[in-house]
Order: structure tokens, then sequence, then C-alpha cells
């Protein structure tokens, strides 16, 4: 459980520190550096933690994305589906 809340502290901290800097190759491996650090903290949680992370990833649809070039319709149990923009108004 230390190990876990440590390595999301150092990947947070990463990734944040990763937008302050200027330098493309440091905020490169800063960035891969709090990625795998992230995981880490995934693999280490509790499961209860990580299955909600999965059940969050699921329910999410990928209509919610901002890239998303194709017309998705929203499941029922979608997240986003109060602003979905592919249910009609």
């Amino acid at each position: 459980m230390l190990f876990s809340i440590l390595s999301l502290a150092i990947a947070i901290s990463a990734i944040y520190l990763s937008y302050k800097l200027t330098d493309e190759i440091m905020r490169l491996l800063i960035k891969l550096i709090g990625l795998f650090s992230l995981v880490l903290s995934l693999v280490y949680a509790l499961w209860l933690i990580q299955l909600l992370v999965v059940m969050i990833i699921l329910v999410t649809s990928n209509c919610a994305q901002p890239h998303c070039l194709r017309r998705i319709n929203c499941s029922s149990f979608c997240a986003s589906r109060s602003n979905c923009p592919s249910l009609p108004v």
C-alpha cells in the first residue's frame, strides 16, 4: 500500500514537472518516468481501486474524447451521456 502511494506521488509530481520544462528531451524522459510510476501504482494498488479504474475505462465512451472523428452512439451506461454530441436534442 505504501509503495502504491509513493509511486503515485512520484507519477503526479513527474507529470507536473514535465509541463514546466522547456527542453523536449527532458520533458519526454520525465513523462515516461511519470507514466511508468503511474502504471506501477496501479499494479500495486488494492484490488478495489484496480476494479474502479477498469470500470471507469469501460464506462467512458469514445465520443467523449475530443479526437474522435466518427459518430459513436452512447450506451445507456455512458458516464458522459448528458454531454454526448451524438444524442439528438
